[in-house]
């Protein structure tokens, strides 16, 4: 095309210039023919040259049949019988979709976002373009399609804590899709999750913290054990002088408190009083 539009340009401007000659005007040159056909011969080499991004690649045609694709770097196409497609970008593309309402196996209605990695293998350009339309909205709803499906076939746990698994089942599914397209899926992930009933959120916030303060009292209970245990061994090795040494060191903690009101009286003064106090029943009275 652009050869054609070159050359017609070109054309114009030499008819311009013979005319203008006609005229004896002495400041318009009149080229004759050997410069008009050099300058059909630059236009046709100008209009041959493609330079490809690195990223890209460029599909060329053949009175209407694929023939090759170019790229990256300098190339030159013949330009008045072939023609040259938009370039095709070989990069991953990200793309964000939104899904809305879609009931699980166990009948729970979730909303999340699609995010979705593909690329266009470079082998594959043709089939990216001659296999389907608008390759990347195709895609893009073989997506949806796929991720419906597969969440559709799973449990709501399922979705909730085992994502890999989820999304191994999407990538697959939709890779058998859109491989014949040339596109390869590189990931597949969800984000934004929402239980889209109340009613069902609020039971499983419920269920998850019954679960917690179930293991919060489990591990509380076992630390419990764990020290009673050490306790007791720790009961077993001390001798009585190390019991009266704890007693010792047990009052005198006490003792320290500014806030203290309590009387604290040694258990071997109260072993001495009961001692003493049937002692001092069973003497006889004076006068006796």
């Amino acid at each position: 095309m652009s050869f054609w539009v070159g050359g017609l340009l070109w054309t114009v401007l030499v008819v311009l210039c013979r005319v203008a000659g006609g005229l004896e005007s002495r400041w318009i040159p009149q080229p004759n023919l050997l410069v008009y056909l050099a300058g059909l011969a630059a236009i046709y080499f100008l209009a041959g040259i493609n330079i490809v991004q690195e990223w890209m690649r460029r599909p060329i045609m053949l009175f209407g049949r694929y023939v090759q694709t170019i790229g990256p770097g300098f190339a030159w196409i013949d330009p008045i019988f072939h023609s040259r497609l938009a370039d095709v970008p070989v990069q991953d593309v990200v793309d964000e979709l939104e899904v809305a309402n879609v009931q699980t196996h166990d009948n729970v209605p979730v909303s999340f976002k699609l995010i979705v990695t593909t690329r266009v293998d470079t082998k594959k350009v043709r089939n990216f373009v001659v296999e389907v339309g608008n390759g990347y909205e195709a895609t893009r709803q073989r997506a949806l399609v796929s991720v419906t499906q597969v969440v559709g076939n799973s449990e709501l746990d399922t979705i909730l804590h085992d994502r890999e698994r989820v999304y191994d089942a999407v990538r697959n599914l939709l890779q058998g899709k859109v491989d014949g397209w040339g596109v390869t899926v590189t990931a597949v992930e969800l984000k934004d999750l929402e239980i889209t009933d109340e009613q069902i959120e609020q039971a499983i916030a419920m269920k998850a913290r019954a679960k917690k303060e179930g293991e919060a009292e489990l591990e509380r209970a076992l630390l419990q054990r764990e020290i009673a245990v050490k306790l007791g061994e720790a009961a077993a090795v001390l001798t009585p002088d190390a019991w009266r040494y704890k007693e010792l060191e047990t009052l005198l903690e006490m003792s320290r408190s500014a806030q203290m009101h309590t009387v604290l009286v040694p258990t071997n003064l109260l072993s001495a009083l009961e001692a003493i106090i049937p002692a001092r029943a069973n003497a006889p009275l004076p006068g006796d």
